[in-house]
């Protein structure tokens, strides 16, 4: 048998303790759900290309030796464009 001072601990838990933490979870939840609705209303940012005279600007540069650094250049010319780096 639950004796009189483990009942009262008990209803004391079920009736403060439980609610507070109840809040905490609900609170966490709207602000997780928060999160999620700000992260799906923002826009996504529109990728930005170069132009071609962009394009021939960088396969005039000295640094261009080949495909391979036309392409690391284009790369790395992107990036500065949408990241703005």
């Amino acid at each position: 048998m639950i004796d009189e001072k483990e009942k009262t601990l008990r209803d004391f838990v079920h009736e403060a303790i439980v609610p507070l933490i109840e809040d905490v979870i609900v609170k966490k939840l709207y602000q997780a759900l928060e999160v999620v609705a700000s992260e799906i209303k923002s826009p996504r940012k529109e990728w930005v290309g170069l132009t071609v005279d962009e394009i021939v600007e960088l396969s005039e540069s000295e640094e261009n030796t080949g495909d391979v650094w036309m392409a690391l250049n284009v790369q790395a010319r992107l990036k500065e464009k949408n990241n703005g780096n």
